[in-house]
């Protein structure tokens, strides 16, 4: 694994910035409503605006870290993202009441891959790649993540990345409010 600021790389990916030729590439795979339903954040009509603002704000570091996912073969090619923000205080207050947590705030891993790559091993090697090097450089012992009831693929991969699911919570926020959402967290091995 290599890195700078803003690059990674994993056996087959590249994780890095988000650029303005990603934007169509970014509003065709996030308008699939199976990708983007999945998704806290991200509105169900996804637009090309939608694209160009987004890539807009994950240059703001104020807005948590924000990558895109490509193929090493193909670094310009966009198929997928992942992102990393303060996790929302329903979920860090729902871990809070079932196990210690850091001083520090909870930060809360996301990502997505395209559709017509599902299945090939991507979002599993992006997160053995992920989590401890964001560890690593945020200083962090535990990330979490939230995954709606349902997302059985989701599920799997993160606990084959060693995310510890802790039960489930009915979500106030997002846009899905009052649906439940897998709450896991992730604990730094060193």
């Amino acid at each position: 694994m290599t890195e700078n600021p803003h690059h990674f790389m994993s056996r087959r990916l590249v994780m890095r910035d988000f650029t303005a030729n990603d934007a169509a590439c970014l509003a065709e795979y996030l308008a699939d409503p199976l990708v983007s339903g999945s998704l806290v954040n991200v509105p169900d009509d996804y637009q090309l605006a939608d694209a160009e603002r987004f890539i807009a704000s994950a240059k703001n570091p104020d807005y948590g870290m924000k990558l895109a996912i490509a193929l090493q073969s193909s670094p310009d090619k966009l198929i997928g993202g992942f992102g990393l923000a303060l996790m929302p205080q329903e979920a860090v207050d729902f871990i809070a009441d079932k196990m210690p947590i850091p001083d520090t705030p909870l930060l809360s891993v996301g990502y997505w891959i395209a559709r017509p790559l599902w299945g090939k091993g991507y979002a599993g090697e992006m997160l053995q790649t992920m989590p401890p090097l964001c560890a690593k450089l945020f200083h962090r012992a535990m990330l979490g993540g939230m995954v709606y009831d349902g997302n059985v693929a989701t599920l799997r991969a993160l606990a084959r990345a060693n995310f510890t699911n802790i039960g489930l919570l009915e979500t106030q926020t997002g846009k899905k409010a009052g649906a439940k959402a897998h709450v896991l967290v992730w604990r730094s091995p060193i």
